[in-house]
């Protein structure tokens, strides 16, 4: 999920430094921060969101030419719409 342009283009900030400080519980996404029993300091966490971001994020992901189109039939008033 992380190496995700488009996840990382609407994932807030603080977001990413939570998940990747405290983990998430019951996946494989460990605690990275000392206070939460990983390694890292809130320093080096930020500085690993930010390498995230640069390296993986971009606004190429939410380019509307890179996008497939929506395909759906237009609604009518039988289809709610």
């Amino acid at each position: 999920m992380l190496p995700d342009p488009v996840y990382l283009a609407f994932a807030q900030g603080a977001t990413l430094l939570r998940i990747t400080a405290q983990g998430v519980p019951g996946t494989l996404m460990p605690a990275f921060a000392r206070s939460a029993g990983g390694s890292l300091t809130d320093e080096q966490i930020e500085i690993l969101v930010s390498g995230m971001r640069a390296r993986w994020g971009g606004p190429v992901a939410l380019d509307p030419g890179a996008l497939p189109a929506y395909a759906a039939a237009p609604g009518g008033a039988g289809r709610g719409g």
